[in-house]
């Protein structure tokens, strides 16, 4: 799955661009200022951005190429444009896009693969000691917000508690799978 984060799609410009413009910060630095809340904004900047486009949640279902057995299975993933453009994205599919929107941006995204499913996590230091997990499930949830008003203040803030709830699900996902990560 990692060789479908690609940090150099022209997508990646627009979302940075755009999360840029949007008044969450003024610019990405990655872990240049070594403070975990400047990453944490990194990561909403992103975040707001996609709930913003509309991306939602879209099981493909039964795909050609795709293949489930006993002991193998395999995933169609949408490339990182056509996840943007078709505003459509599956767990691994938002995990990879926001995972390349954060490698671009200078932050370090790792994917964790859990049976069935997918999170998308963020080192929040340089050294990588300390991360924070989200269930990109939970960009869908834009369609039943306000994150579309014309209000820009009544989007962020919407914005911003389905981020901390996607943020708070990706860590119970991961405080689940206990040991097994270490």
């Amino acid at each position: 799955f990692a060789a479908f984060v690609d940090e150099q799609s022209p997508a990646i410009n627009d979302i940075l661009a755009k999360a840029t413009a949007s008044g969450v910060l003024d610019k990405f630095q990655g872990y240049a200022l070594a403070d975990v809340e400047e990453v944490y904004a990194q990561v909403f900047a992103i975040w707001h951005t996609l709930q913003r486009r509309g991306i939602r949640y879209s099981n493909l279902g039964p795909v050609a190429g795709s293949f489930k057995s006993q002991n193998v299975s395999s995933q169609y993933v949408r490339f990182v444009s056509d996840t943007w453009a078709s505003q459509k994205a599956n767990c691994v599919d938002g995990s990879v896009l926001i995972a390349s929107a954060l490698k671009r941006a200078g932050l370090a995204p790792v994917l964790v693969v859990l049976p069935g499913h997918m999170l998308v996590g963020v080192a929040l230091n340089a050294e990588g000691t300390q991360f924070a997990y989200l269930e990109t499930t939970r960009l869908e949830t834009a369609r039943n917000s306000n994150l579309t008003s014309p209000s820009s203040k009544r989007s962020l803030s919407a914005s911003l508690e389905n981020f901390e709830a996607a943020l708070a699900e990706g860590q119970r996902q991961i405080d689940a799978a206990g040991t097994r990560f270490e």
